[in-house]
This record gives structure tokens, C-alpha cells and sequence, in this order.
């Protein structure tokens, strides 16, 4: 997870799917990176950092969302 106030982004990751390399690649241009704390953990879902967001009075809708999504059978046996 990682979020930047001044580039309007908020890059939520998944287990398993090179989200480790894209959180290293935005580091320099994120005001917030993820921990092992809530709601900042690594794997957060976009409701908690929603919530997340309308506490704060951050504007959630005018934030650009995106993730990474892998084949569900590269997965399953990456798992295995």
C-alpha cells in the first residue's frame, strides 16, 4: 500500500503479485508507505483505508486507485 498526497494515488497490493517490486518503484513519490500497523498494512483493503480516509477528511473519490492482479492459477500453484 502506498499513498501520495501530491500525485493523488493510492496503490493497493495483493499477496503474490509483484506488488513488492511496484511498492518499491512508488517509495519516491509516496507521502505514506505501508507497515505492519492498521490501517497502513502492506495488504489493507480499499474499504478499512476508505474509512481510513473519511476520518482523516481526505477526499477518497478524488484519489486515482489501482492494483496489481495475477492469474488465479499462477497463484494457486505459486501457494502450493
Amino acid at each position: 500500500m502506498r499513498i501520495s498526497h501530491q500525485h493523488r494515488f493510492v496503490f493497493l497490493s495483493n499477496p503474490q503479485s509483484g506488488s513488492t517490486s511496484i511498492r518499491i518503484a512508488l517509495d519516491p513519490y509516496s507521502d505514506i508507505k505501508s507497515s505492519t500497523e492498521f490501517p497502513y498494512h502492506h495488504h489493507t483493503n480499499a474499504r478499512r483505508l476508505k474509512e481510513h480516509f473519511l476520518k482523516q477528511g481526505w477526499d477518497w473519490n478524488s484519489y486515482f486507485k489501482f492494483t496489481t492482479v495475477r492469474n488465479p492459477w499462477d497463484r494457486m500453484v505459486a501457494r502450493y
